[in-house]
């Protein structure tokens, strides 16, 4: 049984869901979302320790949301993005396409025999240091759980100042972590596994140094701060 793809919903998230659904039917009766988001994205931030809701962000999708990253972070020629062999293909093709953009290069750390993770990222990390432009990896392999040491690679990451991009489907909510600790540039989670949501939503840390300068994928008005005062389209 694929269990870990396509588990059951709990049945409290069922009723949950369904009394959500039915209030579309009377869309009258519906309140304003904002306070439930900031609740939501309250909640995200305490799970991964982000020290506000401000740091979190709502996406569609993790692939949708590591693509956001790949945007914003900066690439020279010649330079490489790190990632796992058989990574999950959201947090890969995103850097695929940054290195097919900047005249990069996708470098796949293979599995190592003793699946011995940790250690052969941290080689390729002291091997070549500052060429590398991006660290893109799980916590753990979604394909057989083999766990990373997010501490020891974050540490290096921050000796090499080198951005850090995690995709933690596989393991917020069940797993501790702390962005205080790790400092990720980007942290991205799908909430269908262990944070028991629907298929279509994820939840993201954002670095604070970042908000300021790292661009959305589009414009809209729910996504641009300011958008709701009256002189939106005269800036």
């Amino acid at each position: 049984l694929d269990g870990a793809g396509r588990s059951p919903l709990l049945k409290a998230c069922r009723v949950v869901g369904q009394e959500a659904v039915t209030l579309k039917t009377h869309p009258w009766r519906m309140e304003d979302e904002k306070p439930l988001l900031q609740k939501v994205r309250g909640m995200f931030a305490q799970i991964v320790g982000a020290a506000s809701p401000d740091d979190i962000a709502i996406m569609p999708s993790t692939s949708y949301a590591i693509s956001t990253a790949a945007r914003n972070v900066s690439m020279a020629r010649g330079q490489c993005a790190l990632v796992l062999e058989q990574q999950m293909a959201s947090n890969v093709m995103p850097w695929q396409d940054l290195c097919r953009r900047c005249g990069g290069e996708l470098l796949v750390v293979p599995r190592p025999p003793d699946s011995d993770w940790t250690g052969a990222i941290l080689e390729s990390l002291r091997t070549l240091r500052r060429k590398v432009a991006v660290v893109a990896l799980p916590n753990c392999h979604w394909t057989d759980g083999s766990l990373i040491d997010l501490r020891r690679v974050a540490e290096a990451c921050q000796l090499y100042e080198v951005p850090l991009v995690l995709d933690v489907t596989q393991s917020a909510g069940v797993m501790p972590l702390d962005v205080s600790e790790l400092k990720p540039a980007f942290l991205a989670c799908s909430v269908h596994k262990w944070l028991y949501g629907l298929y279509g939503f994820s939840l993201v840390y954002v670095d604070p140094r970042y908000h300021a300068t790292w661009q959305p994928l589009e414009h809209f008005e729910r996504n641009r701060e300011g958008s709701d005062q009256p002189e939106w389209d005269e800036k």
